[in-house]
């Protein structure tokens, strides 16, 4: 269980909760930039790569926008649109 909660409560993911330091060697984490961009992966204590929210002293921000992210991970995919990834990086339970 991480925290309180096993999953992440901008999206709801499970599967992507990781470490800060698991998130550099497995994800090019230096490209997530987005509005927070000058927040460093570093400093946080726990990352989601899926919809890329941190966890800093308790708080969770996201790194990148919903709707940056999601037409990302639609320019990625061949069979999914952007509305459905909007749809799963914010079916967590709070708004982040």
């Amino acid at each position: 269980m991480i925290g309180s909660s096993p999953e992440c409560p901008a999206c709801g993911n499970d599967s992507h909760l990781t470490t800060p330091e698991s998130a550099k060697k497995v994800y090019d984490t230096r490209s997530w930039g987005g509005d927070t961009g000058m927040m460093k992966v570093s400093s946080a204590d726990r990352v989601c790569a899926w919809c890329r929210s941190v966890r800093i002293s308790g708080e969770w921000v996201r790194m990148q926008t919903v709707s940056s992210r999601a037409r990302e991970l639609e320019q990625s995919s061949s069979s999914k649109s952007k509305s459905d990834f909007v749809d799963s990086l914010t079916a967590g339970s709070r708004d982040v």
